[in-house]
């Protein structure tokens, strides 16, 4: 094994930042180095190791385009980060006439309920509800139980929406910058 050419992951990396092991797996697809033996790490240098180097110029540019974090990676990190702030907006409820309501998961199964109680006539009005802050909100007739259900509804399908649209610009993306580039303002 005999050391053919040392790199400084802070100066030779765009990225920065090094994952020995996709690395090693990039070198050694590449066959730009003939008996690739392997890539030892001391703190700041990368130091290659095999019998020759084939084309130097391109392990140059295989070693300084090197991502610690795969494109596979990113995306899944992202879609991730997506689905957890679909969450946090789906937690934070709906607003109907100005008061905000919960749209827990138990909370979904008691509007669902609702609104089948109202369409089969079996609520009694001025009908009450609780409200995120538990108070008591009052709901006058069955249209508004409608508009209340459609509002609670909406508003999810929204947010589920907003983040399937994000997720998709995701997976169309071809490259970490295309990635980086779709940010989640919701």
């Amino acid at each position: 094994m005999s050391l053919l050419v040392t790199y400084s992951i802070s100066a030779d990396i765009v990225a920065g930042t090094v994952n020995l092991e996709s690395l090693h797996t990039s070198v050694n697809d590449s066959a730009l180095v003939t008996g690739f033996t392997g890539i030892r790490r001391d703190t700041d240098d990368l130091h290659i190791f095999g019998t020759s180097i084939a084309d130097v110029n391109a392990l140059d540019t295989l070693i300084a385009d090197h991502d610690a974090e795969p494109l596979a990676e990113l995306k899944a990190r992202r879609y991730q980060e997506i689905d957890e702030r679909t969450g946090e907006l789906i937690a934070a409820g709906f607003t109907y006439d100005s008061v905000v309501f919960s749209l827990s998961a138990n909370a979904q199964t008691n509007w669902i309920g609702l609104k089948q109680a109202a369409d089969l006539a079996l609520l009694t009005y001025p009908f009450g509800v609780s409200t995120k802050a538990d108070a008591e909100y009052f709901l006058d007739d069955d249209t508004d139980v409608n508009n209340f259900y459609a509002t609670g509804l909406g508003t999810k399908v929204a947010h589920l929406a907003s983040g399937r649209a994000l997720r998709n610009q995701i997976i169309a993306a071809t490259t970490k910058a295309e990635v980086d580039a779709i940010v989640d303002e919701r």
